[in-house]
């Protein structure tokens, strides 16, 4: 959905889920309104920014990336808080956040129309990712790892300079092989 359906009417999981307003400031990281592990898995993935951040890239108005940001810094408060470390950790919802914050940290270091203590924050959460993502044990079986290696390369890309950048490249090489190995067939067949 484009933004101005999301402020006017609500964002949703999917489309056989009712429509939630997101809040100005606050989004419950917690809420489960429908009972639905997979509109939970969308929050996490931080669906809801989408429009935000394609609203930035169309026209450069930083209150869209704001908007964005301050979701992010939530999202990072309330794990922070949380004794249920799986909501915020899934192998594929991590791949797809991480790419989302990948391409932010890479504008801001880039063009910097936010504070330097949010960027900070953010690029401290990055790597945070990061290091998660290059767990050999975190990395999905499935193809929900090409979605990890998506968005470890979307941070690498972002902090090449970082410490957690050291091997990265020979480490996305290395689990993209063997993913392909396990998910495509010698005749080039998807096999799941």
């Amino acid at each position: 959905a484009t933004l101005d359906v999301i402020e006017r009417e609500g964002w949703r999981a999917r489309r056989d889920t009712p429509r939630i307003s997101l809040p100005e400031k606050r989004v419950d990281w917690n809420a489960d309104p429908f009972g639905d592990r997979n509109w939970t898995f969308q929050l996490h993935a931080w669906r809801p920014l989408d429009p935000f951040l394609v609203a930035y890239e169309d026209t450069g108005e930083a209150g869209h990336l704001s908007r964005a940001v301050v979701m992010c810094l939530g999202w990072e408060e309330a794990e922070a808080a949380s004794d249920n470390q799986a909501l915020y950790w899934n192998d594929m919802g991590t791949g797809l956040r991480a790419s989302k914050l990948g391409y932010i940290v890479y504008r801001l270091r880039r063009e910097p129309v936010l504070s330097a203590s949010t960027t900070d924050r953010l690029v401290v959460l990055a790597r945070r990712h990061m290091r998660r993502l290059k767990d050999p044990a975190f990395m999905g079986p499935s193809n929900h790892a090409f979605f990890q290696i998506h968005g470890l390369m979307a941070l690498f890309q972002a902090l090449p300079d970082s410490p957690e950048a050291e091997g990265c490249l020979a480490y996305l090489t290395e689990q993209l092989d063997k993913l392909l190995l396990d998910q495509f067939g010698v005749e080039g067949m998807h096999l799941e």
